[in-house]
Order: structure tokens, then sequence, then C-alpha cells
């Protein structure tokens, strides 16, 4: 997952960044290896989308992406 970080200090020019991984596309929420847990937590053990979205701490819409 991509992580959103913020500045605690009032007067920072940056306020808020996030992470920059080579595990993740650009825009992308989840890396290609959670992207593809999350579909075999789907499909292959049957849980629910907004089930695994919640193990994820994306959004149901990520997951159903993803799938």
């Amino acid at each position: 997952m991509k992580r959103l970080w913020c500045c605690p200090e009032p007067l920072c020019p940056v306020a808020t960044w996030s992470e920059a991984s080579d595990e993740l596309r650009p825009r992308a929420s989840l890396s290609e290896r959670a992207r593809r847990a999350a579909c075999r937590l789907v499909g292959a053990a049957g849980l629910d989308v907004a089930a695994v979205a919640t193990m994820f701490g994306v959004g149901w819409a990520t997951v159903m992406r993803a799938v």
C-alpha cells in the first residue's frame, strides 16, 4: 500500500507527501503483490470484496478493480 505522510510543522512548505516505491504503479493504492493476494482471497478463498478491502485497509472499489 502507498502511505500518505503529513508534516506536523505548520510552516512546512511540503505539508503532505506519499511514499515512492518501485512496487507501486503510478496512482496505485496496492502493490502488485497485494493485488494478487486480494484476487486469491476473493476468488479461491471465497471471501467477499468488502472483507478483503477491510483487511488491506482500502476501499471496496480498489479491491473490485483488482479482481
